[in-house]
C-alpha cells in the first residue's frame, strides 16, 4: 500500500475584505473557490471570516512561504495580511476537523449556527 502525498492539513481563513482575492488565489492554484466556511465571534450572523480546510501536498506550504514569482498580481500581498492575521496554518497531522478547530479558536472565531441575515 502507497502512502498519500497529502500529508499536510491546510486551515485558510479570511475576512470580507480578503475572501474574494484569496479565493482568486485558490482559482489559480485549481482548488476552486474554497473558503465557505462562515466564521464569527459568537457563532451568530453575520459572518465576518471564512474558512476552509483540506489535506494538501509538501508544495502546498511551499507555495505560501515563497510565492512565486509568476503567482498573479496580488498574490503576495494578500498572502502577507493572511500570515500577519494567522489565517494560515499549515501542519503535518492526520486529524484535519481538529486542526480546523484549534485555528479558528485560537482566533476566537466560530462556526455560524444560523446563516439567516
Amino acid at each position: 500500500m502507497s502512502q498519500t502525498p497529502y500529508i499536510l492539513s491546510a486551515v485558510l481563513i479570511a475576512d470580507e475584505d480578503t475572501r474574494g482575492p484569496a479565493n482568486a488565489i485558490a482559482v489559480a492554484l485549481d482548488k476552486g473557490p474554497c473558503l465557505n466556511i462562515a466564521l464569527s465571534a459568537t457563532g451568530a450572523a453575520p459572518a465576518t471570516h471564512w474558512a476552509c480546510q483540506s489535506y494538501e501536498k509538501a508544495e502546498f506550504q511551499d507555495f505560501f512561504e515563497n510565492v512565486p514569482q509568476d503567482a498573479p498580481a496580488g498574490t503576495a500581498a494578500i498572502i502577507a495580511t493572511m500570515r500577519q492575521n494567522n489565517w494560515i496554518s499549515v501542519e503535518t497531522r492526520g486529524d484535519g476537523d481538529a486542526h480546523f478547530k484549534e485555528v479558528i479558536e485560537g482566533l476566537g472565531l466560530q462556526i455560524l449556527t444560523d446563516s439567516s441575515p
